[in-house]
């Protein structure tokens, strides 16, 4: 009987566990490989990856609505060029860049002679679940030691 209400305890810990990390806090916004800087965010009118990653702390960015707790979500496709992410979220409540379930997203620099090809320069942003990947045969420079 002891081992059986230790069992239950655990199951519930996980199925708790689970339920908590899964369940998504905030508000849902979509980014597509022909979505537009003047989209809204929405699976009709996708951003731009250029308008979602824009400072979404200024009166007339597209994204002005993101905030600390809220996703984007990247859909499938390749997203090309050099990217600068200026995103803000809170301490405890990071905005999630992140690939859409059973999608995949690579941002790519493309035979671009940029260096960088996603730079961020926001904070509290969490970037997970895509590929980044750069082409340019010419990404390597000569630095002084």
């Amino acid at each position: 009987m002891q081992l059986m209400k230790i069992y239950a305890m655990r199951s519930m810990h996980l199925w708790m566990t689970i339920l908590t990390c899964c369940a998504a806090s905030g508000a849902q916004y979509y980014v597509d490989p022909n979505g537009t800087d003047s989209g809204s965010g929405t699976t009709i009118s996708p951003w731009s990856l250029t308008a979602a990653l824009s400072d979404n702390t200024l009166p007339t960015s597209p994204n002005r609505s993101l905030k600390g707790g809220d996703t984007v979500w990247l859909r499938e496709g390749v997203y090309s060029g050099a990217f600068t992410s200026r995103l803000r979220g809170a301490t405890n409540a990071p905005i999630r860049v992140r690939q859409f379930p059973g999608h995949r997203a690579t941002i790519s620099g493309g035979v671009s002679s940029s260096l960088h090809v996603l730079t961020v320069l926001g904070g509290q942003v969490d970037f997970v679940d895509f590929e980044i990947s750069h082409s340019s045969p010419d990404r390597e420079v000569e630095r002084p030691f």
